[in-house]
């Protein structure tokens, strides 16, 4: 059996000024759960399984009056009708004036079931072997050792582990571990969390350790229970978020310390407002609170639409090392903001000399792959609408792309890419079904909805593409197969063609909806204008393609664009050989 359980995120204003006050969120949750079972006697171990944390935030965290923050209630081993009772009366609750002296509901998003296997891909950057630092945001109780005192020891953590696990799920989630597989170092001070304040008095005082806990060695024999705790925490007390930790993957060395776990942050909804709470980036869009990030997990912020941030936005970023790189509009105006570290020019230096060093010969085969990468994707595309002629199509494909090995200058590269793509052009119009966006041969001025489409679906996929390179610090005007001797970012072009399939594909499948229609066209004498409404559809479109998990890898797309870059800087570093993504 999966372990599985239910998240209700939910968004919560401080009404005052102070420290958070974990006492009355404790009893927001105890009093609404009441609300929803009249009678339910909440004390000790005979609660349900049902607690929280608010995310991103260290228990000494202080809020300003006004400011919003993310709650996040965790319901193990109970139903969805539970739930949806227990999300009602809390609504219900703080509804009522009198309940918001401290906090104000602002939202509530829709319970989420996640299962074991959702948290595999969300942490995936935690390793069955290696080295792994658990940062308590919460204080963690335990009893100190008898023999040397308040230090935390491997078996005091294991048995934390096994405790929570098997509260939450019973045995069927325990399995054995291997104590002698890895080491553990604590570094956790002693600290009491005083939960609430009322007339000058501080009420409730939680003790426990605050710090952080390394471990290295071999985690396989435990890793689905450390991947659960990373949202259901440690220990086996679950009143005022005990326990609740966030994790880090990586080398001790700041300098050298490689953070899978972090991902970029892409804004793409237009008309976005970014701030900062505390440890956690926000999303506004239309004055409401869309998403909060906590900042130990962004790499980079990439703002590919119209935004609002102010300057200490940009310096907060600045102080946690996220650079913030934005779009101005145009393809072709883009700036990166961070601070002048050293790593990011060498990053830099390291790509120009590692291209630089590359024979015309090993250029050539790195363009041959991109080609033969392109091609193929496109072939996919026919295998997914096979129809009358799909044979026949592949048939040419297959041999276009058995041409690129044969390339031995750049030229004869981009001569074979050229037939492929008429052959790809001459095929796929039979997939469109509305005759307004089928390809035509017409005059220059005359209208192609479907080229208008597409032209500015790529230049989306080419700024966050120009973006990300120049978020982590590579040239991107070191193409391969577009020519670096040109003035453009021929290297963001190499990485777009391994895209252009997918983003096609969507763009179809638009048409062929009805979801983009003629009428979401303006044309003029010399131009055609997508309106402002087809716009948004379009972005919707490729937001939602780029978020689609592959089931073969896991990942969305958009982790793959990522990832792609990364490869290449990986390989300007020396670290990795150059590989390239394959759309299947």
């Amino acid at each position: 059996m999966t372990p599985s359980f239910f998240v209700l995120r939910t968004v919560y204003s401080a009404q005052k000024r102070g420290v958070i006050l974990h006492a009355v969120l404790q009893a927001i949750m105890k009093e609404s759960y009441m609300d929803a079972f009249p009678g339910m006697v909440w004390k000790n171990l005979d609660v349900p399984n049902i607690f929280y944390h608010v995310e991103g935030r260290r228990f000494s965290d202080v809020l300003e009056k006004n400011e919003v923050f993310t709650v996040c209630y965790f319901f193990c081993g109970i139903d969805e009708e539970t739930v949806l009772k227990f999300t009602e009366a809390l609504k219900n609750r703080m509804a009522a004036p009198e309940n918001q002296r401290y906090y104000r509901l602002e939202e509530v998003s829709e319970p989420c079931l996640k299962t074991l296997d959702d948290l595999r891909r969300e942490y995936a950057f935690i390793p069955e072997n290696g080295e792994l630092t658990l940062d308590l945001m919460m204080p963690l109780p335990f009893k100190p050792c008898e023999k040397t005192g308040r230090v935390f020891t491997k078996e005091m953590f294991v048995k934390s582990l096994v405790n929570r696990m098997k509260r939450l799920f019973g045995e069927e989630i325990l399995t054995e571990i291997d104590t002698d597989a890895f080491e553990l170092s604590a570094d956790l001070k002693r600290e009491t969390l005083c939960t609430h304040r009322v007339d000058d008095h501080f009420g409730q005082r939680i003790r426990g350790g605050i710090g952080r806990i390394v471990l290295k060695g071999d985690f396989s024999s435990f890793r689905d229970m450390l991947i659960l705790a990373c949202e259901l925490h440690l220990g086996s007390e679950l009143t005022t978020s005990q326990g609740y930790f966030l994790a880090e993957a990586g080398a001790e060395n700041e300098e050298e310390q490689s953070e899978p776990y972090k991902k970029p942050l892409y804004i793409t909804a237009m008309n976005s407002f970014l701030g900062v709470s505390g440890g956690t980036i926000e999303v506004y869009s239309d004055h409401e609170l869309k998403n909060s990030y906590p900042m130990n997990r962004i790499g980079e912020v990439i703002v590919l639409e119209k935004a609002i941030f102010s300057t200490e936005f940009l310096a907060k970023c600045a102080a946690r090392k996220i650079p913030v790189s934005i779009s101005l509009g145009k393809s072709a105006e883009y700036g990166t903001f961070t601070r002048p570290e050293k790593r990011r020019y060498e990053v830099m230096k390291s790509h120009i000399l590692r291209f630089s060093s590359l024979s015309e010969a090993e250029i050539v085969k790195i363009s041959r792959d991109i080609a033969e990468t392109k091609t193929r994707a496109f072939a996919n595309i026919f295998r997914r609408r096979w129809g009358k002629g799909t044979a026949k199509i592949l048939k040419k494909l297959d041999a276009a792309a058995d041409l690129f090995a044969k390339a031995e200058t750049i030229d004869e590269v981009r001569g074979y890419e050229g037939i492929s793509s008429r052959l790809i052009y001459e095929k796929i119009q039979d997939f469109i079904l509305n005759e307004d966006f089928r390809f035509k041969r017409r005059g220059r001025y005359e209208k192609d909805f479907m080229n208008a489409a597409l032209n500015f679906a790529y230049s989306k996929l080419y700024q966050k593409i120009v973006l990300t390179l120049n978020a982590i610090g590579l040239d991107p005007y070191l193409g391969f197969l577009h020519s670096s001797n040109d003035r453009y970012e021929s290297l963001a072009c190499d990485i777009e063609e391994l895209f252009r399939a997918v983003v096609f594909n969507a763009v179809i499948n638009m048409v062929n909806l009805q979801q983009l229609r003629a009428s979401d066209f303006v044309v003029t004498e010399k131009l055609i204008v997508i309106k402002q409404g087809g716009i948004r559809k379009i972005l919707e479109v490729l937001e939602k393609e780029f978020l689609k998990v592959d089931p073969k890898s896991g990942k969305t797309l958009e982790e793959e664009l990522y990832n792609q870059c990364v490869i290449l800087q990986n390989w300007a570093l020396g670290k990795c050989e150059l590989t390239w993504y394959r759309w299947e």
